[in-house]
């Protein structure tokens, strides 16, 4: 489905709930995943595959509890959490890349960047809030990436992606010095970079998609543009 954007019939789906996950090795899971995210043209398809064969539950409870977690219609208009995660990881997948490992990183940020939101959403002053999700997405993040058997070096940029996502427009908004901009550096490197942290903020904002169709492509974000020109 990712790979291809085929659709399954009937007798596929009727196979697909029938067949019992709980016991798969590490190895298969880290496979199928691999190929989901390297290989997939939209990984959004089979991860709603999970969702409709009622296997995201228990392979990825977390990721499962941002179904129906709501975000402010203002910022997010295509909808809950897990609408807004199956948009970034697309647009991660539509990004150009070195080589595959760049590109499993990218997509694997973008399924994990909003985690924490399932754990800090709330109503403040009449309006939906999540404070502090980058950090509290770190530890949660990890679980899955333990779950998809990552190695070291991926989790750990995968997580300093997570931890600072928030960062390059709040810096721009709030015109940090540039004494900011290297300390955000050094709490990169040297797993990933400024500008990597600039591709998941992009994939992130292309995430917003009313129609629901896919991510929205964007060719200019000024603000981007800013915090990498002073990054």
């Amino acid at each position: 489905m990712a790979r291809f954007e085929f659709l399954p019939d009937a007798m596929l789906y009727e196979i697909g709930n029938c067949m019992d996950v709980d016991n798969l090795s590490s190895e298969r899971i880290t496979q199928e995943f691999y190929k989901l995210f390297v290989l997939g043209k939209k990984p959004s398809l089979g991860l709603q595959w999970l969702v409709d064969t009622h296997k995201l539950q228990s392979l990825i409870p977390s990721l499962y509890e941002l179904i129906g977690c709501e975000q402010d219609a203002c910022w997010h208009p295509e909808g809950d959490v897990f609408e807004h995660t199956k948009q970034t990881v697309d647009a991660a997948a539509l990004q150009q890349y070195d080589n595959e490992e760049d590109r499993y990183v990218m997509c694997l940020a973008a399924l994990c960047h909003d985690l924490g939101k399932a754990v800090t959403t709330k109503i403040i002053n009449g309006k939906i809030r999540s404070l502090g999700h980058d950090l509290a997405g770190v530890s949660l993040a990890q679980k899955v990436l333990y779950t998809i058997s990552v190695s070291k070096k991926i989790e750990s940029r995968v997580t300093k992606l997570v931890r600072w996502h928030m960062t390059p427009f709040s810096f721009v908004t709030n015109n940090a010095g540039p004494s900011a901009y290297k300390k955000l550096a050094a709490r990169l490197a040297p797993e990933t970079s400024c500008k990597e942290l600039g591709v998941l903020v992009l994939c992130d904002k292309s995430g917003r998609n009313p129609a629901k169709t896919g991510p929205l492509i964007h060719h200019d974000e000024p603000l981007l543009k800013t915090f990498l020109d002073q990054a």
